[in-house]
């Protein structure tokens, strides 16, 4: 492999690197990320999940920025680092395939170059994949699978297969959203190789051992294990949720309106196009290429089938995507020149931009460190060993204690008679409302529009300020001030 082009490519993904960890730590920020760090910073103070708080995601994630938190503390930059770190080792695997693996000696180094590119244009997936959930991770595992499974079928090497099923399994128990894979990669594998009762008993026992932290759970708690994993996910979760079929639908739509996004679409049919026409590049290379369009589109079904879907879950395909629009590239690319750096110089240009401009668009949003701020006074008003009601982040950044069921704030959407309440640790927004007018809590914040006027807080509270957009209420009405 010829080492000045590699060293180029190296180059240009170490400062997609650089690049997505400044991101990460300066102006990285999600609402829904609260929930996942203040889960793994309980478990660093010895709870459980669905033992001892609701959290309806598979935990290994959470155990690992837990670990994190154990070794740098409190904080919440290095998850991020390891979020963008994770998002920037799968753009690197997928560029490193394609640079090894492209047949056209000419095109190896432009379409690894493309794929860098595509993937890390589309501004959803670096906003969600640089932050405390597991896109990140889930994006590094899958896509390690993706490699492991192909080494193994081109060496016939069976402890690949394995390390393919644990990589697969990593990402799963990290985030079901990417559960789809782990069957088109087995079933690829297992077609591919022989024997097949030990190929699949070989991806099967890898696969079960990032599961352990589930099992462990659910043999301490199978209800509940039930309940926050198939249950919560299957029944509640589209509770109080009008109009979800109309919402999917738009979401759907909504995916191919930015250019970089329609571009790697449009990419990846002609890629598939070409590859169903040409004989020319090698069988192998083919079913490959075949077998990442399989894993997107097994990943886009069970994003769909979410049912509320998001933009936001569609990013998990864009890395596979990546490798049949690669071909799209060099089938639209070489029909116009012989010279593969025009094409993408003007495809770069197009990704460059439409980054710049939706980075743009959201340079004013909430960012952590405006969290902080509102977590420094929430902090400074609280009384010693008060119970405070306020969003998932400001538990996080105070390390104030939660009161139970409120660890999750969509569980407030919820109905379930009080025993059950009890046993999943959650709290429905009516039994909240009436803690709130009860004044059971010392201090209130809230980012929701419209909650304030909704509870009537300003007569609740004796006082009240408000920071970025956020509202803190302390010491209730009938309490003397300090």
């Amino acid at each position: 492999m010829p080492r000045r082009p590699y060293r180029i490519l190296c180059a240009l993904n170490a400062a997609i690197l650089a690049g997505l960890v400044t991101y990460a730590v300066t102006w990285s920020f999600i609402w829904d990320e609260s929930f996942h760090v203040l889960a793994a910073q309980l478990i660093r103070l010895g709870k459980k999940p669905y033992l001892d708080f609701c959290f309806p995601q598979t935990p290994l994630n959470a155990y690992l920025n837990a670990g994190l938190i154990a070794v740098f503390g409190n904080h919440w930059q290095p998850i991020h680092v390891l979020a963008a770190f994770c998002t920037a080792c799968a753009i690197f695997l997928i560029a490193d395939y394609l640079y090894r693996d492209f047949p056209i000696a000419g095109w190896k180094l432009a379409t690894a170059i493309f794929a860098s590119l595509a993937i890390v244009s589309i501004y959803t997936l670096i906003r969600f994949a640089s932050t405390g959930q597991a896109n990140g991770i889930c994006l590094a595992f899958t896509v390690a699978s993706f490699r492991l499974a192909t080494a193994a079928v081109r060496r016939a090497r069976p402890r690949f297969v394995f390390a393919s099923g644990l990589c697969a399994g990593i990402a799963a128990a990290s985030s079901l959203l990417v559960a789809a894979a782990i069957p088109v990669i087995l079933l690829w594998t297992v077609f591919k190789l022989r024997p097949r009762w030990k190929i699949a008993a070989l991806f099967a026992s890898g696969t079960l051992i990032p599961f352990a932290p589930a099992i462990w759970l659910f043999s301490l708690a199978p209800r509940q294990t039930l309940f926050n994993l198939v249950l919560y996910q299957a029944l509640y979760r589209r509770v109080h949720w009008n109009g979800t079929t109309p919402h999917d639908f738009e979401v759907f739509l909504g995916l191919g309106q930015s250019p970089d996004a329609l571009i790697l679409l449009l990419l990846a049919a002609g890629g598939l196009l070409f590859l169903a026409r040409t004989t020319a590049w090698p069988a192998t290379l083919r079913s490959e290429y075949r077998l990442a369009t399989w894993i997107a589109l097994a990943l886009a079904a069970e994003a769909i089938a979410a049912h509320p879907t998001f933009e936001r879950y569609f990013i998990l395909t864009v890395p596979f995507l990546a490798i049949p629009a690669a071909a799209g590239f060099f089938a639209a690319g070489s029909r116009l020149t012989r010279r593969p750096w025009q094409p993408l110089i003007v495809v770069a240009c197009i990704f460059t931009l439409s980054l710049a401009d939706q980075i743009y668009e959201d340079r004013d949003l909430i960012r952590w460190n405006d969290m902080q701020q509102v977590a420094a006074k929430v902090a400074e008003v609280s009384p010693p060993g008060s119970k405070i009601y306020a969003d998932e982040m400001i538990y996080f950044l105070t390390g104030l204690p939660v009161p139970d069921g409120i660890q999750f704030s969509y569980g407030h959407r919820l109905n379930l008679p009080d025993a059950d309440e009890a046993l999943y640790h959650v709290l429905s927004q009516q039994h909240l409302d009436a803690l709130i007018r009860a004044k059971i809590f010392a201090i209130v914040e809230t980012c929701t529009d419209g909650e304030a006027d909704r509870l009537n807080l300003d007569a609740l509270y004796a006082h009240h300020t408000e920071i970025a957009g956020c509202g803190i209420y302390w010491t209730p009405a009938h309490s003397s001030s300090k």
